[in-house]
């Protein structure tokens, strides 16, 4: 398993074991923290570790760092590049001191990096001089290189041997993703012939609820959530409390939703769906703020949805 020599023996470090000795067995004897934590590399050396997943390998490409032949992650979901520390420490390379942030998948999980390596790297006959290197452990490959080194390139071409055609993305430098333009679903297709606007009548509110409403529609709509409006239709806001928690809502049940088709689709059943995932045990969420105000509606549709806040239609 250990078939690259690693450097800390000759820098009067820790030993590492003989080839026969770096099996499952002995990874997980008393010394399987020193070679999680210190000698990670030996694992690297196969070029993906126990934690990467398999097609990850279609992404990998042979690289030289400071002379040695290593296996290389190209990421595209990543800003930064990394060095997995088992390798640096087997190398011994140089670090220097840094206090970097780390975003992973949300602001929810912010990993801290200490240190940063420059390395040589040749790839394919290319050298790249003095190039940085995050440093973290347990990386699921020895080398990891993100947008920061791949924009410097003209394209990257990783072959799948998918059935599907090729996909081309020309982004901007440090761009890594495509916009994607989706028009905006129709709401108000299945309304009855006889349909005609309706404009409740004004309500009256405390003072203390009628300033609510007043800052919450100037807040909207200087967010670009709302805009002002003159349709004939028009609806009164209510402000509902949850907790400590207060919010404007449009209830359209006087206006617009009376003359909406019922939608007798069914519905999946919840139980079902919970017996489905219970097999699963890792899951993913996503929380948006105020989500319902992030769904775009047609120009067309806009008529529809007017209401009526501090004496405004909107």
């Amino acid at each position: 398993m250990c078939s690259r020599p690693c450097r800390a023996k000759d820098a009067g470090q820790r030993t590492p074991p003989s080839e026969d000795e770096c099996d499952t067995e002995y990874y997980h004897n008393q010394d399987a923290e020193y070679y999680q934590n210190r000698g990670h590399a030996m694992l690297a050396s196969l070029g993906l570790n126990q934690a990467s997943p398999h097609n990850l390998s279609d992404a990998t490409v042979s690289i030289k760092i400071n002379g040695s032949k290593e296996n290389c992650l190209m990421d595209s979901g990543s800003t930064k590049s990394f060095i997995d520390r088992g390798l640096v420490e087997c190398l011994v390379l140089n670090m220097y001191p840094s206090d970097h942030q780390i975003l992973l998948e949300s602001s929810r999980h912010i990993a801290k990096g200490k240190h940063f390596c420059r390395v040589t790297l040749e790839i394919q006959g290319t050298v790249y001089e003095e190039f940085k290197l995050l440093v973290l452990p347990r990386l699921c490959a020895p080398v990891l290189l993100g947008l920061d080194f791949q924009c410097q390139l003209k394209s990257i071409m990783i072959v799948h041997n998918g059935p599907l055609p090729p996909l081309l993305l020309k982004n901007r430098p440090h761009r890594s993703l495509t916009a994607l333009n989706i028009e905006p679903p129709p709401l108000f297709t299945h309304l009855i012939p006889n349909c005609t606007p309706v404009a409740t009548k004004s309500k009256r509110y405390r003072p203390r609820l009628r300033d609510f409403i007043r800052a919450e529609a100037r807040r909207l709509l200087q967010e670009g959530i709302i805009e002002k409006s003159s349709s004939p239709w028009s609806v009164q806001v209510v402000v509902v409390k949850s907790g400590k928690k207060q919010r404007m809502v449009v209830y359209y049940s006087q206006t617009i939703n009376k003359f909406t088709q019922l939608d007798a689709y069914p519905l999946s059943c919840i139980a079902n769906m919970v017996n489905s995932i219970a097999q699963y045990k890792v899951f993913s969420t996503i929380d948006l703020k105020a989500a319902y105000h992030q769904l775009p509606i047609r120009e067309s549709d806009h008529i529809y949805t007017a209401f009526e806040a501090d004496g405004r239609l909107y």
